[in-house]
C-alpha cells in the first residue's frame, strides 16, 4: 500500500466525534420524544376546550350574566326612583326655606339690620346657589 493511496487524515475542529452530554441532560432523540408527546397533549387540550368551553359559557351566561343584568338593572331603576323623590321632597323644603329667609325681616347675625333691597338680593342669591347645587 502506497502513502498516496491511503485517505488524509481528518484535521481541525470538525473531526468525527462522538457527542457527549454531561450528565442529568437528556439526549437530543429523548427530547423529541417528550416534546412530540406534550405537543399531542397540547393538541387534545385545544380540542377539548373548543368542545366543552362554548356550552360553559352558555349555562353560564343563563344561570348568572343574564339574571345578574336583569336583577342590577331593575335595582338600579329602584334605586334612582327613590333618590328623585328624595330629591324632590328635599327641593320643597329648600324652597320654602329659601322664600321665607328671602321674605324675613330679622335682624341679620352681625347685629346690623339690613333694609328690605338687601333681604331681597340676598334671598336671590341663596335660590341662585340652589339651583346651581341642583344641577346634575
Amino acid at each position: 500500500m502506497d502513502a498516496r493511496d491511503a485517505a488524509p487524515l481528518p484535521r481541525g475542529p470538525n473531526l468525527e466525534r462522538p457527542v457527549r452530554y454531561p450528565l442529568g441532560i437528556p439526549s437530543a432523540d429523548s427530547l423529541l420524544i417528550v416534546e412530540e408527546s406534550l405537543t399531542r397533549e397540547v393538541q387534545a387540550y385545544a380540542e377539548s376546550l373548543a368542545v366543552t368551553v362554548p356550552g360553559l359559557i352558555a349555562r353560564s351566561y343563563a344561570s348568572v350574566w343574564r339574571p345578574g343584568l336583569i336583577d342590577r338593572a331593575t335595582t338600579l331603576r329602584l334605586l334612582a326612583s327613590q333618590h328623585l323623590v328624595w330629591v324632590q321632597g328635599i327641593t320643597v323644603s329648600i324652597d320654602s326655606s329659601l322664600a321665607a329667609a328671602a321674605t324675613s325681616r330679622a335682624p341679620p347675625a352681625g347685629g346690623a339690620r339690613r333694609g328690605a333691597g338687601e333681604d331681597v338680593r340676598l334671598g336671590r342669591r341663596r335660590a341662585r346657589r340652589a339651583a346651581r347645587a341642583r344641577r346634575p
